[in-house]
């Protein structure tokens, strides 16, 4: 059985919102730097690698596990709902109509 790699596109559901390597990685650097910290100091206190918090930086950890970034954030003592505002999902997108604007019909047997 083959899984989907991208849960926002099974039908039925309501779209998830993928965390951006990039905003959770400007976050952490600014945070970081706000506190004049090295990538060392902070790995020292949340228990990651420089080269893991540095790759999450640079947006270069394409899919940051939820369990790297939050002791990383635990660190930097920034809120949870911080992070969680990054992972919020977004509303179900409701159903497109069909390109000529008419309402979809259901199929019905023809009544003779």
């Amino acid at each position: 059985m083959k899984f989907p790699t991208d849960l926002t596109k099974r039908p039925g559901r309501p779209r998830i919102r993928v965390m951006q390597p990039a905003d959770i990685g400007i976050l952490i650097r600014q945070e970081r730097q706000a506190r004049g910290w090295s990538l060392w100091h902070l790995a020292e206190l949340c228990g990651k690698s420089a080269q893991t918090i540095s790759a999450i930086e640079l947006g270069e950890s394409k899919n940051p596990q939820l369990g790297t970034v939050i002791p990383i954030c635990d660190a930097l003592q920034v809120p949870r709902e911080k992070v969680y505002d990054l992972l919020s999902p977004k509303e179900a997108s409701p159903r497109q109509p069909p390109a000529n604007g008419r309402k979809a019909r259901k199929a019905t047997a023809p009544t003779s």
